[in-house]
């Protein structure tokens, strides 16, 4: 008689542990698509800990590296370039509109005459001259002069572009530094940053491309 022993099995089926893990892979994907839909609510935090986020911007601390402070011999330099051209765009052409003074005064009327053409000529050219600085530092960031050396007129607290009531005053402010024997503008020589009166009036800074001085400090 043959005792047939039937064989047992050496494991168990291994179903449990495959239904299992496949909870676990769902459950991780899961998780994963939630945090995905999820705005960002600190985009700082996440740059930091993300090595392939963009670096955040710093437009203050690129100017700072970039740019020094605008001596008052080059500044001078520029001055003569936009009187250049202000004479033959506004001064000389003005002339021809309001015509020449009578300058044989010899009679009160001769004199109230000269001094009426006089104000006349002075208030509007004033104003056009007005027109053409805060325009142009207003749309190109410094006249002709300063861009022929490479200048900029900016925000002395921040770096960025002046408003244009701050362009506004500081055109107003040359008045200023001409009056005590163009002490305003001698004071460029001496200011730390470079300001002079007109500068402070309209709180603003003029720099340069970085050749070797003081970089750039905003307030």
């Amino acid at each position: 008689m043959n005792d047939e022993t039937t064989p047992k099995p050496d494991s168990e089926p291994e179903e449990p542990k495959v239904q299992t893990e496949t909870a676990q892979g769902q459950s991780t994907v899961a998780e994963k698509a939630e945090s995905e839909s999820q705005p960002m609510d600190n985009p700082e935090s996440t740059s930091a800990t993300n090595p392939y986020a963009a670096p955040a911007s710093d437009v203050g601390s690129l100017a700072e590296t970039e740019y020094e402070y605008t001596g008052f011999w080059l500044r001078l330099v520029s001055y003569i370039i936009d009187s250049i051209i202000i004479y033959f765009i506004i001064t000389l052409p003005l002339s021809f509109i309001l015509g020449q003074p009578n300058m044989n005064m010899q009679t009160e009327a001769d004199f109230q005459a000269f001094y009426s053409y006089y104000g006349q000529f002075s208030f509007v050219s004033f104003f056009l001259t007005g027109v053409y600085y805060v325009v142009f530092w207003h749309m190109k960031g410094a006249t002709p002069g300063k861009m022929a050396l490479g200048m900029k007129v900016i925000n002395a607290k921040t770096g960025e572009k002046p408003s244009v009531m701050s362009l506004c005053l500081r055109y107003v402010g040359y008045i200023v530094s001409a009056i005590p024997i163009f002490l305003g503008y001698m004071w460029i020589g001496w200011d730390k940053r470079k300001q002079g009166f007109h500068d402070k009036i309209g709180s603003t800074i003029v720099v340069r491309p970085r050749k070797g001085g003081n970089p750039v400090e905003f307030e």
